[in-house]
């Protein structure tokens, strides 16, 4: 899996895009983490990984992007210039 962070994201929420096919192991995850770590909450869209790169892309305030194709990561990585 890899992913893509991005610094625009509020500092207090944790907003995540997901791919919908890591939606309950990273469901179990965030629970287990939100356990130990109760702050900052963690707020999770899941959806394809194309629709999620292309609203990263327009804006949407992701401080994390977990797609399942790694083209879409290498897709919004050139969109960041990076």
């Amino acid at each position: 899996m890899a992913a893509l962070f991005a610094s625009d994201a509020s500092a207090d929420d944790l907003q995540v895009a997901a791919a919908a096919s890591l939606q309950g192991v990273l469901d179990e995850l965030l629970e287990r983490w939100a356990e130990q770590s109760p702050t900052p909450a963690t707020r999770v869209s899941y959806g394809g990984s194309q629709i999620l790169a292309r609203q990263l892309h327009a804006g949407a305030p992701y401080a994390l992007y977990l797609p399942a194709d790694r083209r879409w990561l290498l897709q919004a990585l050139a969109w960041a210039g990076a």
